[in-house]
């Protein structure tokens, strides 16, 4: 993406944070999202739900149902699949404290098969070895 691209992205989402708070379902759950448009929440929301993997019924049940969606404004060091030029993170309280994943565009999602992909956060499917080095935290 060029600079000017960029720049008018940036611009966007600091207009979109202004914006009131939006709510959106996704399936059993409801995600809540502040400065971001319906359909990124709903997508951020959806891949955070299907991210939880086996943990997803117990993650319903201790969070009532309500993930917060929010834009991360520091994008953390991304894979080559992803698009650097902005990040959302995706939470839910439970009972021991936060579930959260950091989520970024799929720059090409017609290959990819999904609009969104997770780059950092708690890795809750069982992935062989654990998270990449280097995976970010949430914030």
């Amino acid at each position: 993406m060029k600079r000017v691209e960029r720049l008018a992205v940036a611009a966007a989402l600091l207009l979109a944070a202004c914006a009131a708070p939006i709510t959106v379902k996704v399936g059993d759950w409801t995600a809540s999202c502040q400065g971001v448009p319906a359909d990124d929440c709903e997508g951020v929301a959806g891949l955070f739900i299907n991210n939880l993997a086996w943990s997803g019924a117990s993650v319903l049940l201790e969070s009532g149902g309500k993930v917060s969606v929010e834009p991360r404004w520091i994008c953390p060091a991304v894979p080559e699949w992803a698009d650097p030029s902005f990040c959302w993170q995706a939470t839910a309280k439970v009972r021991t404290g936060t579930v959260c994943m950091v989520v970024a565009r799929q720059s090409d999602p017609a290959t990819a098969g999904s609009r969104f992909g997770q780059v950092g956060g708690d890795v809750m499917t069982t992935r062989l070895g654990g998270p990449p080095v280097g995976w970010p935290t949430c914030t």
